[in-house]
């Protein structure tokens, strides 16, 4: 005979996971499926690693109670307003990390301190998103794990969002880590290491933005939480601290958006859980 307060576990439902973050431009579609971070989907980008006891995903409703009678009872509930916020800390001190924290716009808030000149890709290796070939040595010398920024004019590069960390370097030939450049260079294109990168504080810029999180379980299972438009929270703390690594933190507000999928309710997000492959 079972006991209540032996309390089995259905160990099916009982694992860990860690979640981390993808962003993408407000409208970005996703069609649900696993997700690979690795190799996210298009448009999306990892906001890096997660502190991993931080995410956060709060979701509330505020209902209208009518009471009646005495003593008084309750005789009707209704919806009158729906919630939601995402927080989380990254482990970080990367500029385009803190510009999706702040709310800055990605295409004009992030800009570069140039080196003396930028380099233009060439020939003999036809270029790739992970493999380019240098016209000549570039004025900065570059090292594996650089940042390289590219761009198609040296006015675009100032502000370019398309960049890649070096993996290894032969002569003129550079190798790039994971996807590489997004789009893919092409020859003629120009690139150079920056002497540094800078956004500004206090803007009245309020981007909207797509978010997933996506949270793999050691047994197989992967739960995604889908978030269609979200906007940063009205404050940003950035601590530096001695004891601790850097960490960026991130807080999100979600808007509710009609679904069709859902009998056309207004819906916050969504949560899928798939099973293992």
């Amino acid at each position: 005979m079972g006991v209540t307060y032996a309390n089995p576990i259905t160990v099916r439902d009982v694992s860990l996971a860690i979640e981390r973050f993808l962003i993408a431009d407000f409208g970005t579609s996703w069609t649900p499926a696993r997700v690979d971070i690795s190799n996210p989907p298009a448009g999306f980008r990892d906001l890096g690693p997660v502190d991993e006891e931080t995410p956060t995903i709060t979701v509330s409703k505020g209902i209208f109670e009518l009471q009646t009678g005495i003593p008084r009872v309750l005789q009707f509930q209704a919806t009158v307003s729906l919630a939601a916020r995402v927080t989380f800390n990254i482990q970080t001190r990367d500029t385009r990390a803190v510009i999706n924290a702040l709310g800055s716009v990605p295409s004009n808030a992030a800009k570069y301190l140039a080196p003396a000149n930028l380099t233009v890709v060439s020939t003999p290796t036809a270029p790739t998103a992970t493999v380019i070939s240098l016209a000549n040595s570039p004025a900065n010398a570059w090292y594996v794990g650089d940042e390289i920024v590219l761009a198609s004019s040296t006015p675009a590069w100032d502000t370019s969002q398309n960049y890649a960390i070096i993996s290894s370097i032969n002569g003129l030939e550079v190798h790039f880590a994971g996807q590489g450049f997004n789009p893919a260079p092409v020859v003629d294109d120009f690139v150079g290491k920056p002497v540094a990168n800078f956004i500004p504080f206090g803007t009245t810029a309020l981007p909207a933005y797509t978010l997933l999180g996506v949270a793999d379980f050691i047994d197989g299972f992967q739960l995604v939480h889908r978030f269609d438009k979200v906007q940063a929270a009205a404050e940003f703390v950035e601590n530096i601290r001695v004891s601790e690594n850097t960490k960026i933190p991130f807080a999100f507000n979600v808007f509710g958006l009609t679904s069709s999928t859902w009998a056309n309710e207004l819906v916050l997000g969504e949560r899928y859980l798939f099973q293992p492959v």
